[in-house]
């Protein structure tokens, strides 16, 4: 994939800690880091999903470097997957695959969360 997922700047969602959210699915062995194609769409997660004291980064568009600069990083924490959009009522999302540094594949994905 030559481009950044949604064709311009990733809004990506810190927690109080200013660690990148990322969530487990139920059944999986990999975690998957959300990010957002609007900082609109980013600000509503954070508000859907009770995050409190989150903080939105934004990667320019075109920014490779610190896109395969993260996803170097978060593959050492078991990261396997960028959640593009997630809806956090209703699950829905598309969902890259880490390819290397960069990113691979992608399709329209239905986010089920780990049970606790």
């Amino acid at each position: 994939m030559s481009e950044f997922p949604g064709g311009g700047d990733l809004y990506f969602v810190l927690d109080r800690n200013g660690a990148l959210v990322a969530f487990r699915e139920h059944t999986a062995p990999w975690a998957a880091v959300v990010a957002f194609s609007n900082e609109a769409a980013a600000a509503r997660f954070c508000r859907d999903s009770g995050s409190e004291g989150c903080e939105i980064v934004q990667v320019a568009a075109g920014d490779d470097a610190s896109l395969r600069s993260i996803i170097s990083q978060v593959k050492g924490r078991g990261i396997r997957y960028l959640l593009l959009d997630l809806d956090y009522r209703r699950g829905d999302c598309i969902r890259y695959e880490f390819e290397g540094d960069w990113l691979g594949p992608s399709r329209p994905h239905q986010f089920r969360p780990a049970q606790r």
